[in-house]
């Protein structure tokens, strides 16, 4: 190491942990899809929010760079070393999480905490976080979501404390302006609080989150339908969209459900008990139970759909519910949809946390885009995807390369649609969370696996650009999507001012949202 790093090392506390192992490191160099071309100086995990000012001072007297690792999720490079001089920062002990106030409805959180614990913590007072959780959930942290971005909810976010570069520990929302208000609404005056959200970390380390919380629906209910494939689902959703804006939208391939049917009896028992703890009548129980253990997607003799809508209803009353799943078939119906019975809306909604999912049902790599748009958009973003994948098609089967989709809908906000690769490659540290199924997968790195790993790549950057090109947003930027080549001038130019206010050696996260060093 420099001079410098040694000196940089040298002015951290005795007490804050410092990982300098091979194994820690090497797990630093990439994340669900990048391998990165810099190895992190070392991990460093701090305990307390003074220990991450601490840090912060060194690296800004050091010229040291700092990346947010977050849980390391990350598929766009967001969380890799762009430079040399670079270490990490993982949060994963600064996890505590405060009572929830049950009046002003909000939870204060540190940010290493994962959005599981804080439903644990939530318990049975009634309410739940007015945002709904990544489906990395189980692992992924509070702090990492919010810088990274998530599709909808973020109004929920009623206050942040942010580290910045120079070390300095500031609040941000209604609590700038006394702890007392932190429940209140969100700003008076300027909304800076949206400069740090969905940032990718560019202007410091989010320590802690105040979060706006909701009373729990007391009535659920599920529906399902077939459709014949992607374009039509979009159809679909759009419709259905129209209908109420207290439901959740989700379609994807039936092949993917086929997929998930195959799942241990043991694990189906295990699925089948956390699910049936949320329904309420013992019909109700039995009947999810026996559909769950025998849970096979059939598409009613229509052979031609290949795909499958997923309805939650959320309501006040059995009668809303009905009223409403009514509405909801009687506009899938006209649509040509057909009827399916399914676990998987009941699956999702009760168990909304799943890894397994980061690698394919036989241990492939994996990796997604995405497209971010309003409701009346996602027909558009459906073609495109169905046509990008009959175009390379043929060329895909030939490299082993196999595509699949999601999509969601939230009525009122916005539509996702989320394009996908899965292909033979070596596995990257991170996979390791994705369960059992790691242990069976055995490919080992050639020049095969490299080539088709780039063509994945490559893929990729073609799909993003049409999606782009037809007006799609995105989340979790990181070092993947291009952003400041869409902003308008004098947008780039306040984007610019405030970084190089807050971060003037771009010491923060360089390479993310295109700032680099």
């Amino acid at each position: 190491m420099s001079p410098s790093q040694d000196a940089f090392f040298a002015s951290l506390p005795t007490d804050l942990t410092i990982d300098r192992s091979d194994a820690g490191v090497s797990a630093g160099c990439s994340d669900v899809f990048y391998v990165g071309s810099h190895r992190p100086l070392a991990i460093l995990i701090p305990q307390s929010i003074a220990h991450i000012e601490t840090i912060w001072r060194a690296a800004n007297k050091f010229d040291i760079s700092v990346i947010n690792r977050g849980a390391g999720l990350s598929y766009t490079a967001a969380i890799l070393p762009s430079v040399a001089d670079a270490v990490i920062l993982d949060l994963q002990r600064l996890n505590k999480i405060l009572a929830p106030d049950i009046v002003d409805k909000f939870i204060t959180v540190e940010a290493g905490a994962t959005w599981l614990s804080v439903d644990q913590a939530l318990g049975e007072c009634g309410l739940r976080l007015a945002l709904p959780a990544p489906i990395s959930g189980q692992v992924s942290t509070v702090g990492g979501a919010l810088a990274q971005g998530l599709p909808v909810g973020l109004e929920a976010v009623v206050g942040v404390e942010v580290v910045l570069p120079d070390g300095r520990l500031i609040t941000i929302g209604a609590g700038h302006w006394g702890s007392q208000q932190t429940g209140c609404h969100r700003m008076m005056g300027a909304d800076l609080l949206g400069v740090f959200l969905g940032t990718g970390g560019i202007f410091g380390t989010i320590a802690r989150a105040h979060l706006r919380l909701e009373p729990k629906p007391s009535n659920v209910a599920y529906r399902s339908y077939t459709a014949e494939n992607v374009e039509h689902c979009a159809t679909l959703l759009t419709t259905l969209s129209q209908i109420a804006n207290n439901v959740r939208l989700i379609a994807m391939p039936i092949r993917r459900e086929r997929d998930a049917a195959s799942i241990s009896v043991g694990n189906k028992i295990k699925l089948a008990w956390n699910v049936t703890r949320h329904l309420k009548a013992s019909s109700s129980l039995v009947k999810f139970f026996a559909q769950l253990l025998s849970f096979s997607i059939r598409s009613s003799n229509h052979k031609k759909n290949t795909a499958c809508v997923h309805v939650v209803i959320e309501a006040n009353s059995d009668t809303e519910a009905a009223r409403l799943a009514a509405h909801l078939d009687a506009a899938a119906y006209n649509e040509g949809a057909h009827p399916v019975s399914s676990p998987i809306p009941a699956i999702t909604y009760a168990n909304p946390y799943s890894l397994r999912g980061m690698l394919g049902p036989h241990g492939e790599r994996w990796v997604p885009i995405h497209g971010l748009g309003a409701v009346s958009q996602l027909s558009d973003f459906a073609s495109i995807t169905a046509d990008f994948f009959c175009k390379h098609s043929q060329a895909m089967d030939r490299e082993g390369i196999s595509s699949s989709w999601l999509m969601m809908a939230w009525p009122g906000k916005c539509a996702l649609i989320e394009p996908m690769f899965l292909w033979s490659a070596p596995l990257l540290p991170i996979h390791k969370l994705a369960g059992e199924i790691v242990e069976k997968v055995t490919v080992k790195a050639s020049e095969e696996t490299a080539s088709r790993t780039a063509y994945v790549q490559q893929l990729r950057e073609e799909i993003i650009a049409q999606l782009d090109e037809a007006g799609a947003l995105h989340l979790q930027l990181g070092q993947s999507y291009p952003y400041r080549e869409r902003l308008s001038q004098p947008l780039d130019d306040i984007l610019t001012a405030v970084k190089n206010s807050v971060d003037p050696k771009c010491l923060s996260a360089p390479g993310n949202l295109g700032f680099s060093r």
